[in-house]
């Protein structure tokens, strides 16, 4: 037996619905009519099949006693054969009898079946007939409950099958590690992108304008108790300390050359003219620091820094010295850029780049001359180079040696 059968063999058959009230109470009532008339319908059926009976019986009666008596008469002296016919006769017109009446009968059982359909009147004087009593309902019998095997196996299987887990977690994870994943891969790339130089990553590598590289630059400390250059305190803007710890640090890659003190008979010899000379000690020199380096490419620069006593007299030697011919450069260009230098706070002073294209000793090169004020020192940045050497590395100096006089 399959499991369908052991669940029909232990749930039973199906259900019988229950019926409603309208229609429990309309068999009750056909019922009724029924009984009622088939109680008529045999009724009169007795009553007819008595009167013929009575009304057959009794001639048959009458004529039978009528020849048994006179029959019996001579059945002494008639044989055993006539006696017998005689008896098979009588029972003859007894089953000719009974046969008229079961005919009479079948044939008003049609008419009597249609009166029954018709209200029956009853006869004039006749008693009311008694109305039969309602039937009495049975009570419903208990029945055994029913399953449906397909219903049941469905239920079955909707509480073995899990319940589905609500997606929204899922999701939430699920777009949370996509922005998790995406935010680590961006900030991974703009990491590596930084790690290392510009001119390095591919794609933003462009032509070098011949700027150098410079390490560790620091701006110098004044010594303890002295104040800085550009202070409020300091009325004079005087560079206090070692002079040389103002000079820009030569840069990568290049063949350091000057160094230290230079001497100012020195200084005062790169320059043309006696009245120069003049002007310098009128105005108080004291010392002069220089630094200096050739670069692969053939370019030599030099920084000095000439100190006085206050600003006041840097400032008027400063024009002097930026206008002044110098004793191995000439034939100066006419085109004189400017550059803008930082001074101290947020002040600033304009500086212009002189280019000479002729110089002694060197052939085909080009010599530059920045001249600029700071305080109580007069800054001076030049550079030899030959001519293919743009501006670039010198305007670079310039400006970070007024970053470390402010």
């Amino acid at each position: 037996m399959s499991a369908q059968d052991d669940v029909l063999a232990a749930f039973g058959e199906p259900p019988s619905w229950p019926r409603t009230q309208d229609e429990a109470a309309g068999d009750e009532a056909s019922g009724d009519e029924a009984t009622g008339d088939g109680e008529v319908a045999v009724e009169e059926q007795t009553d007819n099949g008595h009167a013929e009976a009575d009304t057959s019986e009794q001639p048959a009666e009458d004529n039978g006693a009528g020849e048994v008596t006179a029959s019996e008469q001579p059945a002494e002296d008639n044989d055993p054969g006539e006696v017998a016919e005689a008896t098979a006769n009588e029972k003859s017109a007894e089953d000719d009898g009974a046969s008229k009446v079961a005919e009479a009968t079948a044939s008003k059982q049609p008419a009597e079946a249609s009166d029954a359909d018709a209200p029956a009147e009853p006869p004039a004087g006749a008693p009311e007939p008694i109305a039969p009593a309602p039937a009495l309902a049975e009570a419903p019998t208990p029945t055994q409950p029913y399953l449906d095997p397909a219903a049941f196996f469905a239920q079955l299987q909707a509480e073995a099958a899990p319940k589905p887990k609500p997606r929204w977690p899922r999701l939430v994870l699920r777009y949370g590690s996509a922005l998790v994943v995406a935010g680590a891969v961006g900030a991974g790339t703009a990491y590596a992108v930084t790690i290392p130089r510009r001119t390095d990553v591919p794609f933003l590598t462009t032509a070098s304008d011949g700027r150098y590289s410079f390490l560790n630059v620091t701006h110098p400390v004044p010594p303890a108790g002295e104040p800085a250059p550009g202070a409020d305190s300091n009325q004079t803007q005087t560079h206090y300390g070692d002079l040389r710890q103002y000079l820009v640090p030569a840069p990568v890659g290049v063949v350091p050359k000057e160094s230290g003190w230079e001497a100012v008979a020195d200084f005062e010899n790169s320059l043309s003219g006696s009245d120069v000379s003049g002007h310098l000690y009128d105005a108080g020199i004291s010392r002069v620091a220089w630094r200096g380096w050739t670069a692969p490419d053939g370019q030599h620069t030099v920084v000095e820094l000439v100190q006085f006593p206050d600003h006041e007299a840097a400032f008027s030697v400063a024009r002097l010295l930026d206008n002044a011919a110098l004793a191995k450069a000439s034939r100066p260009e006419s085109v004189v850029p400017e550059l803008t230098v930082p001074g101290f706070g947020d002040d600033t002073s304009a500086a212009v780049i002189r280019r000479f294209d002729q110089v002694v000793g060197l052939p085909g090169q080009v010599e530059r001359r920045v001249v600029f004020q700071s305080g109580d020192v007069v800054a001076i940045v030049t550079s030899t180079a030959p001519a293919k050497v743009s501006d670039t590395p010198t305007v670079q100096v310039a400006l970070l040696e007024a970053g470390m006089l402010r």
